[in-house]
């Protein structure tokens, strides 16, 4: 491949990695090798040769990458293989449930999803071969895509609208709930008539309580909300469109 088409390509996947980036200010890339280590094309040119500094993508591509290249993943007794190579990067991918960056040049690297086969080893030493998909990004359309996948990425969810369980009481949303964001105090987790209190999340005042409501059930409500705050703010907006609310315990 000559290296315009190369440089087409990684235009391409520098603007999908910039776009990744705009949605998880924690997102890197990391990489096998050093980027300056990278040979691509026919002509066998490095990324500066691909990428002249002056216009500033190779610079973009720098500031994601991390500073350690990753290695083998040796202690999980497991690899990728893909059209029967082994391949760190989706390997790494795999192991982390996160995405490839490709060069989409050719299929399956310009595809949405890569196929693979993961071959894993059991306690007694007998190797088994599953197919998988691991996700890729090579180009904007891609992160649109997978858009939900990688906003929620690496957050716990709780696996109801349960969120605390007190001294006394528990700690519930309700989903499609309206403004305020604000959570809910009941008695017990499978009640939801016996309401203690409502209290407000970005200021843990009371909006409404009944007589069972105690100083050390408002006292340890309000801790919970400030420690938490974030993730309720962050969770109040999933159950607005039904998904589950973060975990804060």
């Amino acid at each position: 491949m000559s290296s315009q088409d190369i440089a087409s390509h990684l235009d391409k996947m520098i603007l999908a990695a910039n776009k990744v980036a705009g949605k998880r200010k924690d997102s890197f890339i990391r990489m096998h090798c050093k980027l300056g280590e990278l040979i691509l094309g026919d002509e066998h040119l490095t990324l500066g040769a691909l990428l002249p500094g002056t216009n500033g993508r190779l610079s973009q591509l720098k500031r994601m990458v991390d500073k350690a290249p990753c290695g083998p993943i040796l202690e999980s007794l497991r690899e990728v293989r893909c059209s029967g190579q082994i391949s760190i990067g989706l390997s790494w991918a795999d192991f982390d449930d996160s995405f490839t960056l490709s060069i989409g040049h050719s299929p399956p690297w310009s595809e949405i999803s890569i196929p693979c086969e993961r071959h894993t080893i059991d306690e007694l030493c007998i190797i088994k071969a599953q197919q998988i998909h691991v996700r890729n990004i090579a180009a904007v359309s891609h992160v649109d895509s997978w858009s939900h996948t990688i906003e929620d990425y690496g957050k716990d969810f709780a696996s109801s609208s349960i969120l605390y369980k007190g001294n006394g009481f528990v700690i519930r949303m309700h989903f499609h709930d309206h403004p305020p964001c604000h959570v809910h105090l009941y008695p017990r987790p499978g009640d939801t008539k016996d309401l203690i209190a409502r209290l407000r999340v970005d200021n843990g005042d009371i909006m409404s309580s009944s007589s069972s409501l105690s100083s050390a059930m408002r006292d340890e409500a309000r801790q919970v909300i400030k420690e938490y705050r974030n993730e309720l703010l962050e969770g109040w907006a999933n159950i607005q469109s039904g998904k589950l609310p973060l975990k804060i315990q």
